[in-house]
């Protein structure tokens, strides 16, 4: 989730970027805390259907600015492809083991075709759906991904909302960078960077909650890198220039 740290720092989380982590390693510090008014909004929403999903919001930097004042911010990046397969096992675990529902075929046998025939463009315009129609659109592309069929009206938000971690890391810092970024293959210097700016010793925990163990057969190749930039990242991307 996305917080103001000491009141001079945002941190603006990204989906599959190592979140849980960060929170984690951020919660349990003696850094002053605050949360989003998105936690807030959602855990009460959580708690009128009887859910006890703690909120674990992704929101939007400029939004974190409007609330908590134009700070220094920080985010840790990732390679695009890596990512990419990473939210996809995600979303089938997610299918799996908090759904309860049955993939429309099992995370090992997703590969670079089957992820290249399944997001035409109108599953991908779904996810980029910002009208008021979004939970349809969304929950529309979660249908086609299960073998149940699903009516729209029987089942929350929750659901499917794990589909917005393909949404482009772009997408969350409104295509600006952030003032300090980390890659998420060396969060050591995350660590380093917290010492000196606050003085406090952060551990940083590897958390996964894609419970289920298998892989998929998708190739992070070059082709792949580049059709993930040209459907996802592209839209938000400034330059508009393939990856080399």
């Amino acid at each position: 989730m996305s917080l103001l740290i000491n009141d001079k720092l945002i941190w603006v989380s990204i989906p599959k970027n190592a979140s849980y982590s960060i929170e984690e390693s951020l919660i349990n510090s003696n850094l002053k805390i605050n949360h989003s008014s998105v936690f807030y909004s959602i855990k009460k929403i959580n708690e009128s259907i009887g859910s006890d999903r703690i909120p674990h919001p992704h929101v939007e930097l400029e939004k974190l600015k409007v609330e908590f004042g134009n700070k220094e911010t920080f985010c840790i990046k990732r390679e695009i492809g890596d990512r990419f397969k990473a939210s996809i096992e995600f979303i089938f675990s997610t299918i799996i083991n908090e759904n309860k529902h049955t993939p429309i075929i099992p995370i090992s046998e997703i590969d670079n075709n089957f992820i290249y025939s399944f997001f035409n463009l109108e599953n991908i315009n779904n996810l980029f759906d910002t009208s008021l129609q979004q939970q349809k659109s969304w929950f529309q592309t979660y249908n086609k991904l299960i073998k149940e069929d699903l009516k729209f009206s029987d089942v929350y938000y929750d659901t499917y909302q794990n589909l917005g971690t393909l949404l482009p890391q772009n997408f969350f810092t409104n295509s600006k960078k952030c003032t300090y970024e980390f890659d998420i293959s060396n969060l050591d210097e995350y660590v380093l960077f917290m010492k000196d700016k606050f003085n406090v010793n952060i551990k940083v925990k590897k958390i996964n909650r894609s419970t289920n163990k298998n892989e998929s057969n998708i190739e992070n190749n070059t082709e792949f890198k580049n059709w993930v930039f040209d459907n996802f990242e592209k839209r938000f991307e400034v330059n508009n220039k393939k990856i080399i």
